[in-house]
């Protein structure tokens, strides 16, 4: 509920500068997107892509990035969390691009992450890599990841969220279920 300013070029030049006030509606929202985002009511209008979302310090807090567009809905916009940008910044300094951790694994929410409610289910591996990293450690196709590296991971965007926990060279700590047990493994990832 902290109120906020989303600001931009929203349609043309001749409206650069704009700003428009809103509230932070939710945080940590899975809206189909590879992270974590900020929801917002602010206005973000084509053009306000890529601009800043301050709160009233004027310290930044996201990037504004999209919005739904609906007759049914109105007021929905996302922003691209600060901790995501300086992640992506960093990875930019440092390797040139953003290297992402590939275990070799593909993975299905369940139906509850799947439409955005809570959920402790974990992460089902739909299938796994022929020699790739997971098939390496032992994790099998059904298996049911919890945890990677203390980060609770129950959709696809808590799973590459506790990725950016992970630097090249280092492996992933993952907990898992299979059977009804929780087991434990070392992952040693591949970077792309």
């Amino acid at each position: 509920g902290k109120t906020v300013l989303a600001m931009g070029t929203p349609l043309s030049l001749t409206m650069r500068n704009s700003a428009s006030m809103g509230i932070i509606s939710g945080v940590n929202v899975n809206a189909g997107s590879y992270y974590k985002l900020i929801q917002t009511d602010a206005a973000i209008n084509p053009g306000n892509s890529g601009g800043p979302l301050i709160n009233l310090k004027g310290e930044l807090i996201g990037i504004n990035s999209l919005k739904y567009v609906s007759t049914e809905i109105e007021g929905i916009g996302f922003s691209i969390p600060v901790s995501t940008v300086k992640y992506v910044l960093s990875q930019f300094e440092t390797y040139g691009k953003v290297k992402r951790a590939d275990i070799g694994a593909s993975f299905e929410e369940s139906w509850e992450a799947s439409i955005g409610l809570p959920t402790t289910s974990g992460l089902f591996i739909k299938s796994v890599t022929q020699g790739g990293a997971a098939q390496k450690a032992g994790l099998k196709t059904g298996d049911i990841i919890k945890n990677v590296n203390g980060i609770s991971v129950n959709s696809k965007a808590d799973y590459n969220e506790a990725l950016k926990s992970v630097n090249p060279g280092q492996n992933m700590k993952v907990e898992y279920i299979r059977d009804n047990v929780t087991l434990y493994v070392d992952v040693n990832p591949i970077y792309n």
